[in-house]
């Protein structure tokens, strides 16, 4: 999924189906082992409606204690950021809200799945303790999304509301793309409310606490990035996919990128529709693209050639015809200052 508030981070990966290495800053060097490794497992979600979503499980704890909820099926999203949990999920109470001069504050963020497809969600923004295998995010941000919330009209953009996560599968969202939303940007999606009664906050309003951040970032150590790593498919299947997911780059033995990474710069401007893009080429056509975990599909792109889906997957979806669709492409970055074979051929399975 695609978040509508971006900064420019340098994004790399390593050129196979089965590995791809997000990169999130210059990162720091542990002094000692620490659990940077979570199972990533891919499913259709804790009730079945999710399309290959990628999950793992956090655990969310009052700020500073040991008291704490497990979470399973959070959706691992590279095209967005921030920690955003479906409220009828989360039964841990008393969680420190976000004020500004005394009101709550709520936060509005859109999704893109591509073709203008997407939607709209809506939730009071809270601090919580994140633990991810042995990894710690202290004090960070989230934003618990509702479907009891009055949502003002100047959200959505048009486009249609998703406050409850069941409808793809998810107890919660978080975003580990390449990108983090400073305050400056994030401003016109905050609202201040008091008895559902909400209004954007003023223009030179200044928030101490960073919204909607890469929760990634702020681990101690192994904050610079992370890798996704799952089995190669030979076939389509229904047998949920068994992976991990690795914090940090070059700050543990199991993080270490080779010699021979391949570094896509993404695209700095913070002010357009291709912000944390690069460039795929596919045949002849050349596309703004992102790799983006939180969809069906791992690379987007557009192919006048492939049939679109109709129906419920309408909205962006190929439907190749035959299914598998075998294809070979490059991609470059923002720039287009050179190009990288994808070495083994996409897949997209139907």
């Amino acid at each position: 999924m695609v978040g509508r508030m971006r900064k420019q981070l340098n994004l790399s990966f390593i050129l196979s189906l089965t590995y791809l290495v997000y990169g999130c800053g210059s990162g720091t060097t542990t002094t000692g082992p620490v659990n940077n490794v979570v199972p990533l497992v891919v499913d259709s979600g804790y009730n079945g409606n999710a399309v290959n979503g990628a999950f793992i499980t956090i655990q969310v704890c009052q700020p500073g204690t040991n008291n704490c909820q497990t979470l399973d099926h959070v959706l691992v999203d590279s095209g967005s950021t921030g920690l955003h949990i479906d409220s009828s999920q989360l039964t841990l109470a008393n969680l420190p809200a976000i004020t500004y001069n005394n009101n709550p504050l709520f936060l509005c963020s859109t999704y893109g799945g591509g073709g203008g497809s997407g939607y709209a969600s809506f939730g009071s923004l809270v601090s919580a303790d994140i633990k991810i295998g042995g990894e710690v995010a202290r004090n960070v941000p989230l934003t618990l999304v509702s479907n009891n919330q009055i949502i003002p009209s100047n959200c959505s953009h048009g486009l249609p509301f998703l406050n409850v996560y069941s409808l793809n599968g998810e107890k919660a969202l978080m975003g580990v793309g390449p990108i983090n939303t400073p305050n400056s940007l994030a401003y016109p999606s905050v609202y201040t409310c008091n008895n559902n009664n909400c209004k954007n906050l003023e223009s030179g309003a200044t928030i101490s606490t960073p919204l909607d951040e890469n929760i990634v970032s702020t681990f101690t150590t192994d904050n610079n990035g992370v890798i996704f790593k799952l089995p190669k498919i030979e076939s389509a299947t229904n047998t949920p996919l068994i992976g991990t997911l690795t914090f940090g780059i070059n700050t543990q033995a199991d993080n270490l990128a080779s010699q021979f990474v391949n570094v896509l710069l993404a695209d700095p401007s913070q002010t357009d529709a291709n912000s944390g893009n690069f460039i795929t080429n596919v045949g002849t056509e050349q596309t703004q693209s992102l790799f983006d975990s939180g969809t069906s599909f791992s690379v987007e792109f557009y192919s006048p050639t492939i049939p679109l889906c109709t129906g419920l997957l309408a909205g962006g979806i190929y439907c190749p015809v035959p299914s598998p669709y075998i294809f070979s492409s490059t991609v470059s970055s923002y720039n287009a200052t050179e190009n990288f074979p994808i070495t083994t051929p996409l897949i997209i399975l139907h």
